[in-house]
């Protein structure tokens, strides 16, 4: 068993490494045909350091993040090939690529960056954080009572945008000694945006929605319940012949525990 675990995480690096490597060459070539985005111009930056399996935490921000924009020079600055190929698609503001950490200083010190906002807890952060001009903040990609939004990695930043007063009194809660004027309400930006939903027949059935979170990189953070009773909640449910189930899993739904995904 051992065995097939590191030949199987093996083909997994040699997978990514290749993937890595399309996405390199779409990517430059992608970046040859733009203009660069001036230096002295940006005042607003979105520092985002991982791969396209977590895009959905910029992706929430893009309407506000464009809007901003309008009034202020807003670039993402993404380290990821593979993220940065499907930014500049699907991005309406600037993106800037920087691999390596002497390129993002590098930027950094030709621009005139004001903030710099953070949509998770990437340890990679850290790198853009020691520079003490810029603020920083922690702005997230949601809300919710799971310990990740009340953890001692929120008095690293400047400044915490949460959605309100339940947030607002998690974070005092359960944290010693944090600032509270550190914390600014901003209610959900992300969803002030109206979205095309789905078309559905007009047949009498009541909707039902089953939008459980993934299951975690560790066990202590397994909140999902996509397979401890989500197939027979949903079983139950189709099965009265009143309901209609409508299932959003998690961006992330299956990436650690495979069969959560299925």
């Amino acid at each position: 068993m051992a065995l097939t675990d590191d030949v199987a995480k093996v083909r997994g690096m040699v997978a990514r490494g290749v993937r890595a490597l399309r996405a390199r060459r779409v990517v430059r070539a992608e970046l040859s045909q733009r203009p660069a985005v001036p230096d002295g111009t940006v005042e607003i930056v979105l520092y985002f350091t991982d791969g396209k399996e977590n895009l959905y935490q910029i992706d929430q921000w893009f309407e506000p993040l464009r809007r901003l924009h309008e009034r202020h020079h807003v670039t993402v600055l993404s380290r990821n090939w593979e993220a940065t190929r499907e930014l500049l698609h699907r991005c309406p503001v600037p993106v800037h690529h920087a691999p390596n950490i002497d390129e993002v200083e590098a930027f950094i010190r030709r621009q005139r960056i004001r903030v710099i906002l953070y949509v998770n807890q990437n340890q990679a952060n850290f790198a853009a954080m020691r520079f003490a001009e810029p603020a920083h903040v922690f702005i997230c990609h949601g809300e919710s009572d799971k310990d990740y939004m009340s953890s001692n990695q929120l008095k690293a930043y400047d400044r915490v945008f949460v959605a309100g007063k339940a947030a607002r009194e998690r974070i005092l809660r359960k944290l010693i000694d944090f600032d509270e004027a550190r914390l600014i309400e901003v209610g959900r930006p992300q969803v002030d945006v109206d979205f095309p939903g789905p078309s559905m027949p007009h047949d009498g059935r009541r909707v039902v929605l089953f939008a459980p979170t993934w299951e975690g990189d560790r066990a202590s953070m397994r909140y999902s319940s996509v397979a401890s009773h989500g197939p027979a909640l949903v079983r139950s449910l189709v099965a009265t012949g009143r309901h209609r189930v409508i299932y959003r899993p998690h961006p992330r739904t299956g990436i650690v525990l495979r069969g959560c995904g299925r």
